[in-house]
Order: C-alpha cells, then sequence, then structure tokens
C-alpha cells in the first residue's frame, strides 16, 4: 500500500516546499498585491497539506512535514530575487510555471489511486481549485 501512495507523499513533499517559499516570498516583498498572492497561495497549500496528510495517516503512511531540499532553494532564490530585483507582480510568471508542475504532479497522483476513490476524488478536488488558482494568477498576469 505504501508504494501505491509513493506519488501522493511525494506529492505532499513538493507541496510543503511550495508553501515554504510562499510564507519566505510574503516576507520578503514590500508590494502588497504580490503578498497577498503569495499568502493566498501560502493557506491553499496550507489547506491541502492538511487534508493530504489526513489521508495518508488513515493509510498508516506518516511523513515529516519538514519538506525536501527543495525548501531550502525556493527560500534561497526568493532571498536572491528580492536582494536585486524586489518581489513584485514581476514574479507571477515563474509562480504559475510552478503551479503548473504541482498540476501535473496532482494529475500523476490522481491516475496513480484511481481505486482508492476516496482519495483520487480528494486529490481531483484540490486539483481543481489550484487549476482555478492559476487560471486567477493568469489573469492578474495579464492585467499587469
Amino acid at each position: 500500500m505504501a508504494d501505491l501512495l509513493e506519488p501522493v507523499v511525494s506529492l505532499r513533499t513538493s507541496v510543503i516546499d511550495a508553501r515554504a517559499g510562499y510564507e519566505e516570498g510574503a516576507t520578503l516583498t514590500e508590494d502588497q498585491q504580490t503578498r497577498a498572492v503569495l499568502i493566498g497561495l501560502r493557506d491553499l497549500h496550507t489547506r491541502h497539506i492538511d487534508e493530504l496528510t489526513v489521508a495518508l495517516t488513515a493509510r498508516g503512511v506518516t511523513e515529516p512535514e519538514d519538506g525536501s531540499l527543495m525548501t531550502t532553494v525556493h527560500k534561497a532564490i526568493l532571498n536572491l530575487r528580492a536582494l536585486f530585483t524586489g518581489l513584485n507582480d514581476n514574479i507571477l510568471p515563474g509562480v504559475i510555471d510552478g503551479e503548473e508542475r504541482i498540476i501535473e504532479d496532482y494529475r500523476d497522483a490522481v491516475a496513480d489511486t484511481a481505486e482508492d476513490r476516496v482519495l483520487s476524488d480528494l486529490l481531483t478536488v484540490q486539483c481543481q481549485r489550484l487549476q482555478d488558482e492559476v487560471r486567477r494568477l493568469r489573469a492578474l498576469a495579464q492585467a499587469a
């Protein structure tokens, strides 16, 4: 069972990494609109992490809460970008690209968990929420 859940565990780690980056970015930016975007994504990912943790725990899988090396990488990149160019709406294309990679992870996890209808449905709902947010971010980026 644990091997079948590996894509979900990996997805959860990616979401933890993204959340950490958004948390860091929200503290570094002076642009209120950018801060609001980053906090919104942080909160969405926190909700998804909590739901994934409950689902995995119910299936006997426990994983650490600290993410992966990418957490450190995301934070370092954001710190450098804040130092040299600032964090404002110019980060939206990178944010959108990162979220699209997570959406692909969701799609893979949905396919891999098709036999577990409850888990597959949860992943599908989370993926849809994220897709809706990416559409909103695209509109925001086009308006900027």
